[in-house]
This record gives C-alpha cells, sequence and structure tokens, in this order.
C-alpha cells in the first residue's frame, strides 16, 4: 500500500472561465479524498508475448467517514523507463476491447491505464450506486455534479495513482474517450494540468449542445438530463465544445470524427471548430469564407494551436487508424519537449 498526496493545479485565466462554464452546465466537481492508496489485486507479467504486464488494481479513496474503491487495469511494457502514458475512460469491457488496441499502444511505448465507466457509475439516473453514491448522491441542489463530472472526478484520482508511478514521464501524460466518455476526459483535463493531452475521438457522435438558448426538447437535455446539473437541466443554455475547450486551453487537444458518423458531417465539423476555437478565446484566424473554401475532405488533420482536428471516412469507432493519428500526434510533442527539457540543462 502507498498514500499518494496531491494538488490542485489549476490555475489559468482562460480556465477559469471554462471551469465556470462547465460548472453552469455539468455541475460543480466534488473535493478530493483525503488520500488514495492502491492495491494490486493481480499481476500478469507475460501479457502480449511477455512484452508487458497487465494488472488489475483497486485504488483506495479514503472520504473521510467512508471508503470507496476504483478498479482500473493496467498494461505496462516490460521495459519501464520514462514511459509516456494514456489514461482511457471507457465504456466497453475488458483489456484490450474493440476501442482499446492495447499491444498496439504498448507497441509504440505507452503505458496503459483503462478506467471502465460501467464499474464506477454507470450510464443511467442512479445517483445512489458506484463512485456517484458516494460523492454525489443527492441531486437535491441546483448545482449539484451530473455523471459527467462523476466520471471525470474518478479520472482524475487515476491520474494521481499514475503521476504518482517513477517510470511515468510526467510531461507526456494523456486522457481519452469516446464519445460520451470524450466529454468526461475533456473535463477531467480542464481540472489538472498533469494531464498534458486530452483524446477526443468521436465526441460528435453523442449530440453535443451548441446554442445561446437550448430547447429543453434538445436530445441530450431530454434524454440524458443525468449528465447535468438540475439547474442546467431546468433552463439549458450554453455551448458545450466551448466550455471543454476553454477549461483544456494549455493542454494538447485531440478531436477527431468519422465522415460517415452519426454526428457531423465535414463542413459541420470544420465550422463547429472554427467556432471553438473563437469561443474559446483561442488564436485561430479562419472568416466565413475561409471556412467555406477550406472544408477538410476525409482523411484530414488539421492544427490550428493546441488543437489538433482528424476526420476519416467510414462510420464511428475508435479504430487502430485513429489512435495512431492521435499517438503521431502526441509523439512529435513529446519529442518537443524532450528537446526543450534538454535544452534547459544547458543553463543549470
Amino acid at each position: 500500500m502507498s498514500t499518494l498526496i496531491t494538488e490542485n493545479l489549476f490555475t489559468c485565466k482562460n480556465e477559469e472561465k471554462g471551469r465556470q462554464l462547465c460548472e453552469n452546465i455539468y455541475g460543480k466537481m466534488p473535493q478530493k479524498p483525503i488520500h488514495l492508496d492502491y492495491s494490486i489485486e493481480c499481476s500478469n507479467s507475460s501479457f502480449a508475448a511477455g512484452k508487458a504486464t497487465k494488472s488489475l488494481y483497486n485504488l483506495i479513496l479514503d472520504l473521510g467517514e467512508k471508503n470507496a474503491t476504483i478498479p482500473i487495469t493496467s498494461v505496462i511494457p516490460n521495459s519501464k523507463k520514462n514511459l509516456p502514458a494514456i489514461i482511457i475512460f471507457t465504456a466497453e469491457n475488458g483489456v484490450p476491447n474493440k476501442y482499446l488496441p492495447a499491444e498496439e499502444l504498448i507497441d509504440r511505448g505507452y503505458a496503459v491505464f483503462s478506467l471502465q465507466m460501467n464499474k464506477v457509475a454507470k450510464n443511467d439516473a442512479d445517483f445512489k450506486s458506484g463512485i456517484a453514491g458516494y460523492i454525489a448522491r443527492s441531486r437535491r441542489k441546483k448545482s449539484a455534479p451530473g455523471k459527467t463530472v462523476v466520471w471525470a472526478w474518478t479520472i482524475l484520482r487515476v491520474l494521481e495513482y499514475v503521476h504518482s508511478l517513477d517510470f511515468i514521464n510526467k510531461n507526456a501524460i494523456s486522457v481519452a474517450g469516446h464519445g460520451i466518455c470524450a466529454r468526461a476526459a475533456m473535463l477531467a483535463a480542464g481540472y489538472d494540468k498533469r494531464i498534458k493531452f486530452v483524446i477526443a475521438n468521436g465526441i460528435a457522435s453523442s449530440p453535443i449542445l451548441y446554442s445561446e438558448k437550448i430547447p429543453k426538447s434538445a436530445l441530450t437535455v431530454h434524454d440524458y438530463p443525468y449528465l447535468y446539473c438540475p439547474a442546467f437541466t431546468e433552463e439549458p443554455s450554453g455551448d458545450e465544445y466551448a466550455s471543454l475547450l476553454s477549461l483544456c486551453t494549455s493542454r494538447s487537444i485531440l478531436i477527431g470524427t468519422a465522415k460517415d458518423g452519426i454526428g457531423l458531417d465535414a463542413k459541420e465539423e470544420h465550422r463547429y471548430l472554427s467556432e471553438f476555437c473563437r469561443n474559446a478565446d483561442i488564436s485561430f484566424s479562419l472568416s466565413t469564407s475561409d471556412t467555406e473554401s477550406k472544408i477538410p475532405t476525409a482523411a484530414a488533420l488539421s492544427h490550428k494551436g493546441e488543437i489538433s482536428h482528424h476526420i476519416r471516412s467510414g462510420v464511428d469507432y475508435f479504430s487502430r487508424e485513429d489512435w495512431n493519428i492521435y499517438l503521431d500526434v502526441i509523439d512529435k510533442k513529446i519529442s518537443i519537449i524532450r528537446q526543450i527539457d534538454n535544452n534547459s540543462l544547458l543553463f543549470n
């Protein structure tokens, strides 16, 4: 057992704006635990033909009068040294699974930590079971956290554990999610600067709210009110994309959608991306005419500041193609960070 101690690293002015916007939509983030311990349930050092160790952990949260546990699965290359890490929040069971090609990720040198949604708080209106029953049981207050906050809070607890590991590259920790899980990943990333990269794959595959005043009949509010705080479900207004992006302005944000998915088409996606950047106070120079003339076609990867936008052909999925594109971007940025770190040593 080991005790982990953390601190809130939330400082950026734009992120403070984003924090308020997100609180108005999703609710307030609960307090962190008094401390966090962990125990290893089982471990297999022969995973993927002996290339990695697959372990099942229980994170043990001291919440004062009670304790809670979070099960996570890790797959860590056996050649442990300065490893970049990915925390994936997923609705899929098992490691690997259809959205998590674990062997391919460790072959690229990444340590993987998987947090499964239904093992911490199910995607439904039940706030009495799982972690929700410990930190968000009451829905009486208008600012009470919705399930998106509950999930994000849990991701941050996994971050504390990952950040404590001496073989992890502290400048190369990513969080990832697909669809609804992508919202939780972005929300978590905005609350702790130790998360350097956030992968929001297929975020448009579940409807995202975008307007000054949102009709109560809007699909996400009407069908999934538990994702939000009670005040928002009573009077929904705002822009989820812009709010999440404002929260993550100092992170590298990797967004991806499928051309033939159930979300946005290429033209809408590009229009949304430009609006995200403007609304989030991120430097972005496209005019309306630019947007009309520079609509990306699948497959395309564009970069605007710290936002990378990936669109591919095919239907909604978190594919190996998607993962490789995201990791190519992260690898390049990690290389730049390492060069800066090495150059700074010359002046010490």
